[in-house]
Formats: C-alpha cells, sequence, structure tokens
C-alpha cells in the first residue's frame, strides 16, 4: 500500500491543487509586463523611503538654558564706576572718561550689569589669576542654572551629557575652557569637546550652530552642552585711544549655557535655521575688533567703527 501511495504522490495530476501563495503571485506577476512594472516601481519608491529617512538630518531642540546673573556685590552702577575712574587718573584722564560716560549713555547699558571683582582693584588686576577666577565663576554659575533646570530630562546629570561647545570672545587660557567645564562636572571620557576663542561676540552662535550640525547626524537621544562667555579682567584699557576704550564700556561680564538635543522630549524649543556669513576675507571686516598690545600692557581689544555695522 505504501509503494501505490507514493506512485499516487508522483503522479502531475496529484499536484495540480497544491499551488502556494507565493507561486500564484509569481505566475501573477510573470504573465502581465504591466503588473512587473508595478512592483518594480512600489520597490524602488520602498528603498528611496528608507535611504531618505535613514539620512535625513535630525531635528535639533532647546531643552532648557542657564545664565550668570550676578550677585548684588557684583553690580557696579554707572556712578560707582564713574567714582572709581576718577580715582585712577594716572590711567583715566578726563577727556577719555568724558567720553566713555557719553558712549554709556547712548549704549542703554543697565545699573544692574556687572564687572569682576579683578578690576575693583587700583590699578585693575590684568593678570591670567584674576581671568581664571572670572571664568570659574560666571561659567559654573551658568552651567549650574543649566543643568538644573534641564534636570528631568537629564537622569544622571551632566554624565548623560555627550558634546560640548564652549566658547570665549577673546580671552584664552590653559587649559582650555571647555577642559576646565570637563573637570568640574566629571563628564564622560567619550565626550566630544570643542574649544572656541578668538571669535568675538558672534561666538555663541557659532557654538549653537555647530552644536546643532553634530546633533543632526547623532544618534537619537543625543545631548550636548553649549557655554558662551566673556571675561573682561584681561581686556581692560589703560589709554586715551578712543577705539580701544570701547571695550571698556560695552562689555559686561557673564555667561550662558544651554543644553541641546536631537529628541523632541522635554524640550522647550526647536532650533530653527543658523545662518552665518563670513566677511573676514575683506580688511575692513577683518580689522573690525583686533587684538593689540599697548606698551608693556596685555593685549587690548581694538575696535573701530566698522564692528557696529
Amino acid at each position: 500500500m505504501a509503494v501505490v501511495a507514493a506512485a499516487a504522490m508522483l503522479h502531475p495530476r496529484a499536484w495540480t491543487p497544491v499551488v502556494s501563495y507565493g507561486g500564484e503571485l509569481a505566475s501573477s506577476l510573470t504573465s502581465s509586463p504591466v503588473r512587473v512594472l508595478m512592483a518594480a516601481v512600489i520597490l524602488c519608491a520602498g528603498a528611496v523611503a528608507v535611504l531618505r529617512r535613514a539620512r535625513r538630518l535630525r531635528d535639533v531642540y532647546l531643552v532648557d538654558y542657564g545664565c550668570f546673573l550676578g550677585e548684588p556685590q557684583h553690580r557696579v552702577p554707572t556712578a560707582t564706576a564713574t567714582e572709581h575712574a576718577r580715582l585712577m587718573p594716572y590711567l583715566v584722564d578726563g577727556e577719555s572718561l568724558d567720553f566713555m560716560l557719553r558712549l554709556h549713555e547712548r549704549s542703554g547699558i543697565g545699573e544692574e550689569t556687572s564687572i569682576p571683582d579683578s578690576l575693583r582693584y587700583m590699578p585693575p588686576d590684568r593678570g591670567v589669576a584674576a581671568s581664571c577666577a572670572e571664568a570659574e565663576l560666571v561659567i559654573f554659575a551658568a552651567v549650574d542654572s543649566a543643568l538644573a533646570r534641564a534636570a528631568p530630562a537629564l537622569p544622571r546629570g551632566a554624565a548623560d551629557i555627550d558634546a560640548l561647545v564652549v566658547a570665549c570672545s577673546f580671552t584664552t587660557l590653559a587649559p582650555e575652557f571647555a577642559d576646565l567645564v570637563v573637570n568640574r562636572y566629571g563628564l564622560r571620557a567619550d565626550v566630544r569637546t570643542v574649544n572656541l576663542s578668538g571669535m568675538g561676540c558672534s561666538g555663541a552662535l557659532i557654538c549653537v550652530g555647530l552644536a546643532k550640525n553634530l546633533l543632526q547626524v547623532a544618534p537619537p537621544g543625543t545631548r550636548a552642552l553649549v557655554v558662551t562667555t566673556e571675561l573682561l579682567s584681561s581686556m581692560f584699557y589703560p589709554g586715551t585711544k578712543r577705539e580701544m576704550l570701547v571695550p571698556n564700556v560695552l562689555f559686561r561680564m557673564g555667561a550662558a549655557a544651554i543644553v541641546m538635543s536631537n529628541s523632541p522630549e522635554r524640550a522647550r524649543f526647536r532650533i530653527g535655521h543658523v545662518v552665518r556669513t563670513l566677511t573676514a576675507a575683506r580688511d575692513r571686516d577683518y580689522r573690525c575688533a583686533f587684538q593689540v598690545h599697548v606698551g608693556e600692557d596685555p593685549a587690548c581689544i581694538n575696535e573701530g567703527r566698522r564692528v557696529f555695522k
């Protein structure tokens, strides 16, 4: 009986009713060129959609931010600054002081802005130690505030930071400011760090653009910490050249820090377009803010009128 059953199974008609679904589909497709073309188009469209999704730049979000606001002892009203300058006629003459007062009145700078303790001395302390103390004060205050406000999105605190970008307009120290933050907050050994100096007032936006570019191609859930600051201790100019007196009036002590992510979870804002136009190829723009030495004094900033245009 087994031999008869096997012979019956080998008969061609025994297999006629048993046709797989895949075989029917293949048969129907090969029977019509139009169906073959439609299947090819669908497969190509699906492949393109998958590739575009894989290569699409991710949206970047601002999770939260923090700023150095300054304690009452750091704030210097105009009257206090004027009286302090009058007590140093060997550094600031009457004509230069009058110029700075006129510039201050037009600048819109408020009465609660801050200057570092190093500029309260007579004469001001412009040494490296003063710059380091100012950097630690303003940077740590801003980062502490940013991490505290972004705590719901950072379960492990600073250990959740994957990239760090720090910028200071003109001052450069060793170790650099990025290492200062890494050491203070114990960031991971694999954190990506970038330290920018000499970018002037545009350094803050350059940092945001750089962090955005990093996060757009990073894995989902990547977080970056951006810190920008300006240090005044090394920038005070004791002279009479008006273009070099401008930083004495316009610049104040401060810092800001923001936590960015490519995940919308717990984010406050979505970062829009960051557009940067580089005009350093033109000499007049290249020299709008220039660091120069004045005698035996440390480097000062020469700001021409072009910087305000």
